[in-house]
């Protein structure tokens, strides 16, 4: 099967741009570990108070993070840490930055993320960000 290469690697980019605001809403206790399995938990289906928006808000998140650092877990370092570094850490880096924190150049940078972003595509939840070739 064929995929759309920028569509995926921009479906990627759009659901890790959620990653620290997801982090914040799961709370402090929420630090999970790139290299522990973890098990999904079902989430409440109503929403009849605040309590339960918040905690059903609290659980998406958690769940996101599951995913988020499941899928990182089976990618290389370097692009594992391309990720981590531009979407994960809480410091908000500029690409130039991470170049000088990676010790390569900013193109390098450019296209090292393009390839994590794609490889992040098949490897998040069985590979729902990939888009089919038309």
């Amino acid at each position: 099967m064929n995929y759309n290469r920028n569509e995926s690697i921009n479906n990627a980019r759009a659901l890790l741009s959620r990653y620290r605001r997801n982090f914040l809403l799961a709370g402090d206790k929420f630090e999970p570990s790139l290299t522990v399995k973890y098990t999904s938990q079902p989430k409440a289906t109503t929403r009849v108070n605040a309590v339960e928006e918040y905690v059903s808000r609290k659980t998406d998140a958690e769940q996101y993070l599951i995913k988020v650092n499941s899928a990182l877990s089976r990618m290389s370092k370097v692009r594992r840490k391309v990720i981590f570094l531009k979407y994960v850490d809480v410091e908000e880096l500029t690409n130039a930055e991470i170049s000088k924190e990676m010790f390569i150049a900013e193109r390098t940078l450019r296209r090292e993320l393009n390839k994590a972003l794609y490889d992040f595509a098949f490897s998040y939840d069985g590979g729902v960000l990939l888009s089919e070739q038309k």
